[in-house]
């Protein structure tokens, strides 16, 4: 084999193993563009539909009736049985949901389901639907990463009085961060609702990425009488250092490369002009 296929394979190879490494970034950038165009679209939207929101209201009013009852674990994967026709959005989209710490904003879907979730936020089944109101507690799952999107990657950033807005096709809701734990993936009780309260719950795995624990942020509407969350959670390590490292690494990996790549373009450059001198 001649140097000039040996320099041809290196390059090929060269080129190929810098795209492998930059695809979870290319990934990425499109999951958010989609997300994106997706919650452009919603804002788009006339907001009227009066029947699904009286279907809702009376939906959480039941549930706080009967003590969810019908809720058996802490990732509940459930359909729900809301007429979303008069919707002209992504189905079972119901808004997005933002938050300014996390430089984040995804769409937000009712029930639970795989596909849902591979989309965005989700809320899970037999908690409150995402209109606040007195004892409602919306809780909002989420994957801690995809490679589509960082969706509630940096979730371990929130701290109390950290503002979180639901936008629903009927108004604009603003919850103040009051607590964050960590629970086990059945502990129920810890994401049901108090009495009286206006809540959102977020919640993800947790740790990052062996996902043994959920991670759990408490919000209450905001302008309420501060509250106190009786749920103390269980011990836990933060996972935002091993974020972190994942993210310095492939940032380094990207940077070898276009650096290796350089100086093999440079060569090949300098044995092109110098050919024959």
């Amino acid at each position: 084999m001649n140097k000039r296929w040996r320099g041809l394979i290196f390059f090929v190879l060269l080129i190929s193993g810098f795209f492998l490494l930059i695809y979870p970034n290319v990934k990425q950038l499109y999951g958010t563009h989609q997300i994106t165009k997706t919650v452009v679209e919603f804002k788009e939207e006339e907001k009227q539909y009066s029947e699904l929101y009286d279907q809702m209201q009376a939906y959480n009013e039941q549930i706080a009736l009967n003590q969810q009852s019908g809720l058996k674990d802490a990732w509940s994967f459930e359909h729900h049985d809301f007429d979303f026709s008069e919707l002209n959005t992504d189905e079972d989209m119901i808004g997005y949901i933002t938050i300014e710490k996390m430089k984040m904003e995804l769409p937000l879907y009712i029930g639970a389901t795989v596909d849902n979730m591979n989309k965005g936020a989700v809320v899970l089944g037999q908690t409150s639907m995402p209109i606040g109101g007195k004892n409602t507690n919306c809780v909002i799952a989420a994957h801690r990463q995809t490679y589509a999107s960082p969706m509630f990657r940096d979730i371990e950033l929130l701290e109390a009085g950290d503002v979180i807005v639901i936008h629903n096709p009927w108004q604009q809701l603003e919850y103040e961060v009051v607590k964050a734990i960590a629970i086990e993936p059945d502990d129920i009780e810890a994401i049901k609702i108090l009495e009286g309260q206006d809540m959102i719950t977020l919640m993800t795995c947790h740790p990052y990425p062996e996902s043994y624990q959920r991670y759990v942020v408490y919000a209450q509407r905001k302008g309420n009488e501060k509250i106190e969350v009786p749920y103390q959670g269980v011990e836990h390590v933060s996972s935002q250092s091993q974020l972190d490292i994942e993210q310095t690494l492939q940032n380094v990996g990207v940077i070898f490369f276009l650096i290796v790549l350089f100086l093999a373009l440079a060569n090949r450059i300098y044995q092109y002009t110098h050919k024959g001198t």
